[in-house]
């Protein structure tokens, strides 16, 4: 991903929306850990104060990580209380299956 998809001219201009860091899961297991991070490659989507707003694993093609990136976005500047239910910073209960 990092060689074929992130610098590619339409992944480039909306991840410069974003500050990216790279993390070595190794050597820093902790940070894999609070984000449940358990293989490579991962994206982790969050938001200013460090709440979780999007997660992907696996390798991600360009025309699906535009619009996972634009959601993330969204929901970034959305308040917490508008975002999907398991995120974070979202400490309501789960909703129940109604099966």
């Amino acid at each position: 991903m990092k060689r074929q998809v992130l610098p590619q001219e339409r992944v480039a201009e909306v991840l410069s929306g974003f500050v990216t860091v790279e993390l070595n899961l190794v050597r820093n297991v902790a940070i894999a850990e609070r984000y449940a991070v358990e293989g490579s490659p991962a994206l982790v989507v969050l938001d200013a104060g460090g709440a979780m707003v999007g997660g992907r694993s696996g390798f991600i093609r360009a025309k699906e990580l535009i619009p996972f990136l634009q959601e993330c976005a969204l929901r970034a500047r959305a308040p917490a209380m508008t975002r999907p239910r398991g995120h974070a910073d979202d400490d309501r209960p789960a909703a129940a299956d109604p099966t």
